[in-house]
């Protein structure tokens, strides 16, 4: 057993124990006091676009990765840090972590990125479908690595009380000994490929556009495509490095990427849905001098659907006309024939005005 080291032999182990727990515990307040910077920054946003507007299954869900996320975190970065969670309340504990803070929140970032992408497709069935059987299917994965048999904490060399030594403190979740390492692995390689698969479809839906417009005008799948970007190389490098340590790192900080992963997937859709909301509010009300007036983004004109999703967009119907084009060639046409008539106005009253001059001499 760990306790019955002897202790010549103790001092090196736990020296080693200090230097591996140190930087998880600097990661996690790293994290949550980030995720608490960029909440006060983005405050404001949220009562504009999110509390002043109409409630929804996509408001739902940013309240859930926005103060649930919050609330769970904070309780993770307390039992990490606080003396008074010593090993046997740890073991009560560390479910909180799994089932309470980490499945939720993963389940709910992938639900609204399915959302977004289901209604840039237009509500495709066989999109939408294939999104929820995926992420039906990773909640599954989830469930059998942390109930087969159950979880553990991760134990640190020594008798008990080496627990409550500060540097030592240490209280994050430890899979079974029967969960093999690539195993263990399956979670985060399949969430890379969920958020790699929902950036492809993104992208392949905006590519057109952004390569017909040249950046003529930014509309909403632009954005997505820019917002994405960040989420999704935040998210895949956060996952893939939770897939390497998980692979090649010491049992004791296998896991340690996993509340960096989970806390900045949380503040990046939460960012994404607030840049949205605040594109689609703008539109509605008032109108900058960057977009031409009636909502007509690159020549389309751009309509907004409403739904309980709470994720609806400016959606671009195949069929629309080029209405901003169309008003443009109007206004064109009657500009030039206004300056024409101008012109003769002009012209007639030189050509009388010389008259008079003739016959006055």
């Amino acid at each position: 057993m760990a306790s019955d080291i002897p202790l010549s032999e103790l001092g090196p182990i736990l020296t080693l124990a200090g230097n591996q727990i140190a930087p998880q515990k600097y990661t996690i307040i790293a994290c949550y006091s980030l995720f608490i910077y960029d909440y006060l920054l983005t405050l404001n946003d949220e009562i504009k676009y999110i509390w002043r507007r109409q409630f929804s299954l996509g408001s739902f869900i940013f309240f859930v990765n926005r103060y649930y996320a919050m609330i769970t975190l904070a309780l993770t970065v307390f039992e990490n840090f606080s003396l008074a969670v010593d090993s046997s309340r740890c073991k009560h504990l560390i479910g909180l972590q799994v089932f309470g803070d980490g499945i939720p929140l993963t389940i709910m970032t992938n639900f609204l990125i399915g959302l977004r992408v289901y209604a840039l497709y237009k509500r495709n069935r066989f999109i939408g479908g294939f999104l929820l059987t995926y992420i039906v299917a990773e909640l599954g994965v989830l469930l059998w690595i942390y109930l087969t048999p159950s979880i553990t904490p991760v134990v640190v060399p020594g008798p008990p009380s080496v627990n409550m030594i500060p540097v030592l403190h240490l209280c994050i979740v430890s899979n079974s000994p029967r969960i093999s390492t690539f195993q263990a692995g399956v979670f985060p390689v399949m969430q890379a490929m969920y958020d790699s698969v929902a950036f492809a479809l993104i992208v392949f839906k905006t590519a057109a556009t952004i390569l017909r417009e040249r950046g003529r005008y930014e509309d909403v799948r632009t954005l997505m495509v820019k917002n994405g970007l960040l989420y999704y190389a935040i998210v895949f490098s956060g996952y893939f490095t939770w897939f390497m340590m998980t692979l090649f790192c010491p049992p004791g900080i296998r896991g340690a990427a996993e509340f960096p992963s989970l806390s900045l997937t949380c503040l990046s859709v939460n960012r994404l849905t607030l840049s949205l909301r605040a594109f689609t509010a703008d539109g509605e009300g008032e109108t900058t001098g960057a977009y031409p007036s009636g909502l007509a983004f690159g020549g389309r004109s751009l309509k907004r659907r409403r739904s309980w999703i709470g994720t609806s967009t400016f959606e671009v119907s195949d069929e629309d006309t080029y209405v901003s084009r169309g008003v443009n060639s109007r206004l064109e046409s009657r500009q030039e024939s206004t300056t024409f008539e101008l012109h003769n106005r002009q012209t007639d009253g030189l050509e009388y005005g010389l008259e008079m001059i003739s016959e006055d001499q």
